[in-house]
């Protein structure tokens, strides 16, 4: 129930903060004028983000692991790490709107690389207690959420982002 409503307010918050209406998708502020190209290259991997996340759901909802980290403390373990990984990115979302001033606080702009960072770093562990569980389905599912959140959004966005806030 937990996870159900923070992805719904994920969703939202994305949409509420990060939509600009009526605005091509490549004139987004938040893409930080990354090329259109590497945009068009990253964008089919949002979409498998959202459909690894919701096979990884799915396949814990059905067969709950047995062993390893996801199945630590009656899977309470789980439900840590999805709640940090869906509260910071509730967190980035509204830390990234006030950070990409110009005139940003160094608080603004820490909070959201530090968001990036721990969504990277609960996916990953979800990731190797999926792999410890045997489970192919949360294999796949969090593979699918990893080239997202950790490749895309916290090393390669963050990268970006913390070079042009280097240079304000």
């Amino acid at each position: 129930m937990i996870t159900i409503l923070l992805g719904i307010v994920v969703l939202y918050s994305y949409y509420d903060q990060l939509g600009d209406k009526g605005k091509s998708i490549y004139d987004n502020k938040y893409w930080l004028g990354i090329d259109k190209n590497i945009i068009n290259f990253i964008l089919p991997f949002m979409g498998l983000a959202v459909l690894g996340f919701l096979t990884f759901f799915i396949g814990y909802l059905i067969n709950p692991p047995e062993k390893g980290l996801l199945s630590y403390l009656d899977g309470w373990v789980t439900v840590i790490l999805m709640a940090i990984f869906l509260g910071t990115s509730i967190g980035w979302s509204f830390s990234v709107n006030k950070s990409v001033k110009n005139n940003a606080s160094f608080a603004s702009i820490f909070m959201t690389s530090f968001c990036l960072i721990l969504a990277s770093i609960a996916v990953i562990l979800m990731l190797g207690g999926s792999f410890e569980a045997e489970n192919i389905v949360l294999i796949v599912g969090m593979l699918f959420l990893n080239i997202q959140v950790v490749f895309n959004d916290g090393i390669g966005w963050n990268a970006v982002f913390l070079l042009q806030k280097n240079k304000n």
